[in-house]
């Protein structure tokens, strides 16, 4: 069964209609901005190119109140999903960076043809890669044992769960397993690093910085605090992901005015968490680390956060796509872990086994020259494909 699972897939492949479906949304600009999951060109990227590819191969696609899409095929409780993501970073330096260009992969270390673009290798290589798959299982769409759940979500780059949250708290997600696509060179990504923002603010007293020693200066102890948080070592080690790592990412003082002593420091801090770690935790951790700083008030506040996440090789999802990367590549998997903040975390803590995997290297994430090689996209769409047939079909 499984050979002729592979060879129908392969002869289902629309392996022209992948690449125009993803060079298409590498076209369409659908950027991070200050508006996050507001932003109007993230909101109609999926309106616009995701939903309307969707009707043209007889899927129905809903969009929720917060622009996300969901599409489900099949029916009953058991399931997989499929989550994919719309935003990408903002095009910054990088020239035509919303053209989807075919260029030769051997500048990059690639020995075929490679898509560039604009989040390429995260977020829209696995997309197009995701949209290609659905394309193959809709003629078998009422066939299919159970639940197929394809999620586009108006994050990416937000860093926080708030758009899939949102998903699962309103009943979109019928599934026990889960793979979100990002970059993994077509590796199955079993774990990756959380994440918390913590904000710190030092209160001191304003006055006239003629006479400082009236006021109490908040800058100075923003000072002390920098000193003390940059002795605190987070001391959780991850076989695989290494140590915990706490960075200060930003300061600012106020009131925003001359001559005048600060009486507010805030500074921001990344705190990464490594699977058994969670944000509670982290920012107790610094409180507690606090309580030595004197002649201040210090409030530390909790800001955007992301689950670490982490499955075992033999857990069921991992299983499942090992044997889809064998049947189709006809190689033994690889598997890896990720650096980043990812949705898996929140998935795995509602009880959805999930691993990430999809075609492109993060390496050329956010640069001025991000490719993915078009043979990964067209294999990760296979693997998709092969995956929900094996467990649905």
């Amino acid at each position: 069964m499984t050979n002729n699972l592979a060879g129908l897939i392969h002869s289902q492949c629309d392996f022209a209609g992948t690449i125009e479906i993803t060079r298409k949304i590498l076209s369409i600009p659908s950027p991070q901005t200050e508006l996050f999951e507001r932003e109007p060109q993230v909101l109609e990227f999926i309106q616009n190119a995701v939903r309307p590819y969707l009707e043209g191969i007889d899927i129905p696609a809903v969009l929720d109140d917060r622009g996300n899409l969901v599409a489900t095929l099949g029916g009953g409780q058991r399931g997989i999903a499929l989550v994919g993501y719309a935003m990408t970073p903002q095009v910054g330096s990088m020239k035509d960076g919303y053209t989807g260009h075919i260029v030769p992969g051997e500048p990059y270390g690639y020995a075929g043809q490679c898509l560039r673009g604009r989040g390429c290798c995260e977020q829209k290589g696995a997309l197009g890669a995701m949209l290609a798959a659905l394309k193959i299982i809709a003629p078998q769409k009422d066939k299919l044992k159970g639940t197929l759940t394809f999620i586009c979500s108006t994050a990416g780059e937000t860093g926080r769960h708030d758009s899939l949250d949102y998903i699962l708290k309103t009943g979109g997600i019928k599934a026990g397993l889960a793979v979100v696509g990002l970059g993994t060179n077509n590796e199955i990504c079993l774990g990756n690093k959380g994440r918390v923002d913590v904000m710190v603010d030092v209160h001191g007293k304003s006055c006239h910085s003629s006479v400082p020693d009236q006021g109490v200066n908040a800058i100075e102890g923003a000072a002390h605090v920098l000193q003390i948080l940059k002795g605190l070592t987070p001391s959780t080690v991850h076989s695989y992901l290494g140590k915990s790592t706490l960075a200060p990412m930003h300061i600012e003082s106020f009131p925003r005015a001359t001559h005048t002593i600060q009486d507010k420091c805030t500074l921001s801090y990344d705190r990464r968490l490594v699977p058994g770690e969670s944000p509670e935790e982290a920012l107790e951790e610094i409180r507690g680390a606090l309580t030595v700083v004197h002649g201040y008030r210090i409030d530390v506040r909790q800001g955007p956060f992301m689950y670490p996440s982490e499955i075992d090789r033999d857990s069921k999802a991992a299983i499942l796509m090992a044997g889809a990367v064998r049947a189709i590549t006809g190689k033994e998997p690889v598997f890896t872990y990720f650096n980043s903040a990812l949705d898996a975390g929140l998935l795995n803590r509602t009880g959805i086994q999930c691993l990430m995997l999809g075609p492109g290297n993060v390496k050329y994430a956010h640069t001025d020259e991000e490719v993915v090689p078009v043979q990964q996209v067209i294999e990760a769409a296979m693997i998709y494909a092969y995956a929900i047939l094996d467990i649905l079909g």
